[in-house]
């Protein structure tokens, strides 16, 4: 038995820079995994099964689309007598649709272990370029928990000495696709070369002036006027003692950054009486 831990993402910042011939938008995010995980169990079939709880057809979860990538991957000589098959069990933690990459982590984490299960000898390298092929957070979730990520997400710059801060996520009652945020997207950024260093080093610094000026989420605009509650709940993070709030992806969850544990751990009661519908976790940075 494999047992793999899947962590949520938040974005530091998400610019849009451009739109691809494939259709596939440009973007420039710098991304870290914070303590909310999904676990992903492999035991050793000769045939495929997903156990979840999830209710949508396995055919549309993007573990079934590991597992299928992967086998089709593998040589005939490499496969060996090892039957390629696997009982999955997913324990989901993360929120769909929320902005948190929690079905690219899970992708993910179903390469990783079926990898290790399978003996397939695959290196980082290799699972994220296969895991390319199955959605464009999925390269960072192989390959780091704290990095810049640029093309379509498959441009993965793992950072050393990752920050570590309190986040508190709020998930409303609402869901938000990622396909049809982009849709919304009219309009491209610019960045400099020297962003992301900026901003790592200001949240290496605790800078708090300069983390509130450099983060940016450029879904954040049009979202809003979809979804006003996200001003709301930005607005109520900030109230209660959150340096900075933003959008995390495409949303719908958004975080609110903290100074220390004391002052998350002290806003979080009133934040869950605020708002006693929406999944709240209080998590750090990784």
């Amino acid at each position: 038995m494999i047992s793999i831990s899947a962590p949520a993402k938040i974005n530091w910042t998400l610019c849009i820079t451009g739109k691809r011939p494939d259709n596939y938008h440009q973007i420039y995010s710098l991304m870290q995994c914070v303590t909310l995980y999904d676990r992903l169990i492999f035991t050793p079939s000769s045939e495929f099964i997903l156990k979840t709880t999830l209710d949508f057809p396995v055919e549309d979860n993007l573990i079934y689309k590991a597992y299928q990538l992967l086998s089709n991957t593998i040589s005939l000589k490499s496969r060996g007598t090892t039957p390629l098959g696997a009982v999955i069990e997913l324990h989901k933690e993360i929120p769909m649709q929320a902005g948190l990459g929690g079905g690219s982590s899970d992708a993910a984490a179903a390469l990783i272990g079926l990898n290790r299960l399978w003996n397939c000898g695959f290196s980082i390298n290799d699972l994220s370029t296969i895991g390319a092929k199955l959605g464009s957070d999925v390269p960072f979730f192989i390959e780091g928990k704290y990095a810049v990520i640029e093309g379509r997400g498959e441009i993965v710059t793992p950072l050393k000495s990752s920050p570590v801060y309190d986040i508190i996520l709020i998930k409303p009652d609402f869901n938000i696709s990622t396909s049809w945020a982009y849709q919304r997207i009219t309009q491209y950024s610019k960045v400099t070369s020297d962003y992301s260093n900026k901003l790592d080093q200001a949240l290496k610094n605790r800078d708090f002036a300069q983390i509130q000026l450099l983060m940016r989420n450029d879904f954040e605009p049009v979202l809003i006027e979809e979804f006003p509650m996200i001003s709301n709940i930005k607005s109520t993070l900030i109230e209660l003692g959150a340096v900075t709030a933003i959008l995390s992806g495409s949303g719908s969850a958004i975080f609110g950054v903290y100074s220390d544990e004391k002052s998350a751990l002290s806003a979080l009661p009133k934040i869950t009486s605020s708002y006693p519908n929406y999944l709240i976790k209080h998590t750090k940075t990784l």
